[in-house]
């Protein structure tokens, strides 16, 4: 899987941008052992457009799905700041 960033956050640094979603040691295990996501670590910041990218199986949809909360994580966190 691939991300990659675009939008005005990407041109200032880390002190100067506000945090819009949090992800730390994001892992996603399915019944059947299948492991979709394992040990994701994102900052997405206000004003980025954030494109994930992979071959079919790679796990985006996985993680656009604990993100909007249809899909819990086995464990790890995801914080989303309004």
């Amino acid at each position: 899987m691939c991300i990659e960033r675009r939008g005005t956050g990407a041109f200032m640094n880390d002190r100067q941008r506000k945090t819009a979603i949090s992800i730390r040691g994001l892992v996603k295990r399915y019944p059947d052992g299948t492991v979709a996501n394992r040990g994701i670590d994102l900052d997405v910041y206000e004003g980025e457009v954030l494109s994930v990218l992979g071959p079919n199986g790679a796990g985006e949809t996985t993680l656009v799905r604990q993100i909007t909360a249809e899909v819990n994580p086995t464990s790890g966190s995801i914080k989303i700041f309004v």
